[in-house]
């Protein structure tokens, strides 16, 4: 996404990258590509607990998603978006409530844009059903998504 967002006419201010604190692939990656494609725009990391542990029963994601959100309450406030891009279940969900909250008690005017995965071709994540509501701009990889869901938006493959 930093290609598409680096090649467009849009110039940033900043970026903060908010990473599960067991996700240090990420953080490199973004750590690199950053400074490949962004170099001249300042930018921050963030490291969160996950919302949900791959293979983790719904029971004690629960508890762990509440402390998530613990944790992005204190971001979105400090940070003041005014986009926030998310694509994964590990810290997303957390990060667009924590927005929409702040959005709805007018601490924030934050664009909330979720891009789902690629490989959820037929239906939505978990994640996508949870951020499904509030989303300012809900964006999908593949045609039948954008058919089955009215606010899905197809413009290709972006990730």
């Amino acid at each position: 996404m930093l290609k598409h967002i680096s090649a467009s006419p849009v110039r940033l201010e900043r970026v903060v990258y908010v990473v599960a604190k067991t996700d240090s692939h990420s953080a490199s990656k973004a750590a690199n590509n950053h400074e490949e494609l962004l170099q001249n725009v300042p930018h921050k990391f963030y490291f969160v607990p996950r919302a949900r542990e791959v293979g983790q029963s719904y029971w004690t994601a629960a508890i762990s998603t509440v402390y998530a959100l613990v944790y992005s309450l204190s971001i979105v406030p400090r940070e003041s978006p005014g986009v926030l891009l998310v694509n994964g279940p590990g810290t997303c969900v957390p990060l667009a409530i924590s927005a929409f909250l702040f959005n709805v008690m007018l601490v924030t005017k934050c664009r909330i844009i979720f891009v789902e995965s690629v490989a959820r071709v037929k239906s939505l994540s978990l994640s996508g059903k949870v951020v499904y509501p509030f989303a300012d701009r809900f964006l999908v990889q593949w045609p039948l998504l954008s058919d089955r869901y009215r606010l899905c938006e197809y413009h290709g493959r972006l990730i």
